[in-house]
């Protein structure tokens, strides 16, 4: 599946429903309650994504650990270059007009990351954009030296 001829659309995260524990459900770790997933349930990931805007340069320069290096497509199809020709049509995102150097960060992730209180492996791959005078793909590691702050996120709705 190769997701550049599709529209897509960038989703900000609602906040998500305050529940109410008022009820007291008894003996909650039985069969009968735990959430009941197909092998396509368990196994589906979405896309989301989170732009950050660029604040300066570190005073300290520091590795903070090793970081793994963006790459140019993720497990479910979608590239860079898919996403650079949308983004790069685009006015504005979503009534933000991007900077100089500000930075959109595209990965997986599983919608039920926990199942019977196991928490799933962590998908790192992600796609990295750097806006210059448009947006282009991040050569590899801009943000160890220089500070980001999150402006948004979301998820990506893919429209075949």
């Amino acid at each position: 599946m190769v997701f550049d001829k599709f529209q897509m659309t960038f989703l900000p995260i609602a906040k998500a429903p305050v529940k109410d524990d008022s009820e007291v459900v008894h003996n909650k770790n039985s069969r009968k309650n735990r959430q009941q997933l197909s092998r396509a349930e368990y196994e589906a990931v979405q896309v989301m994504w989170r732009l950050t805007k660029f604040i300066g340069p570190k005073q300290v320069p520091e590795m903070e650990g090793f970081r793994r290096g963006a790459v140019n497509e993720l497990a479910n199809g979608l590239s860079s270059e898919g996403l650079l020709a949308t983004l790069n049509g685009l006015d504005s995102f979503n009534g933000y007009y991007p900077e100089q150097h500000d930075c959109l960060y595209v990965n997986l992730c599983y919608i039920h990351p926990v199942k019977y209180k196991k928490s799933r492996p962590y998908i790192d791959d992600y796609l990295a954009l750097v806006f210059g005078q448009q947006w282009e793909i991040a050569t590899g590691y801009e943000a160890l030296g220089f500070l980001y702050e999150p402006i948004m996120g979301g998820c990506i709705e893919i429209n075949k």
